[in-house]
């Protein structure tokens, strides 16, 4: 990875046919291109392309060395896409518990939603009102009423719950 951006800068010179044409397609200067090109040459101790102020030419081992990165940087571009596909779309599992009356009456709903949204998601939903150890019982997620006791979990305030003293006159 030290060379990674060398190997970028040849690639793309010998695909745009220019160091101009290939630094305005890196978002480069055109000596920073160039610098890098030689230092990867000085690195390899070879000379990957011949230079002259009409055209550059390819050495046979610079065409050897051009295929191979050219390839390397298309499977490095195929596995970002694939990693950032992966993220832009929830997956996998998910094990929620909720405290019961709350849980029917809004996350139940919220979480019929959710899965329509992200149906690659597999959401398991445990109605109780017990302490659950989250990480002792493998669930992500713990949606409780109260203040969260000392702790190394993360908590954060989803909705406000008014008490009431209600009675009649009888």
């Amino acid at each position: 990875m030290k060379h990674w951006e060398a190997v970028e800068v040849f690639v793309a010179v010998v695909e745009q046919g220019s160091f101009s044409a290939a630094a305005q397609h890196l978002g480069m200067s055109k000596s920073h291109a160039s610098r890098q090109l030689s230092r990867l040459e000085n690195h390899l101790g070879v000379q990957l392309l011949t230079r002259s102020t009409r055209r550059l030419v390819l050495s046979e081992i610079g065409e050897a060395y051009f295929q191979r990165c050219k390839s390397i940087l298309g499977q490095m571009q195929e596995t970002e896409q694939a990693v950032m596909q992966q993220q832009a779309s929830p997956q996998g599992n998910l094990r929620v518990t909720v405290a019961g009356a709350f849980g029917e009456r809004y996350v139940a709903p919220a979480a019929a939603e959710f899965l329509k949204r992200y149906p690659a998601v597999n959401l398991q939903l445990d109605f109780n009102n017990r302490n659950i150890d989250l990480l002792e019982e493998g669930y992500d997620l713990a949606i409780r009423a109260g203040v969260l006791k000392d702790s190394s979990l993360i908590a954060r305030r989803i909705a406000e719950r008014r008490l009431l003293i209600c009675g009649s006159r009888d």
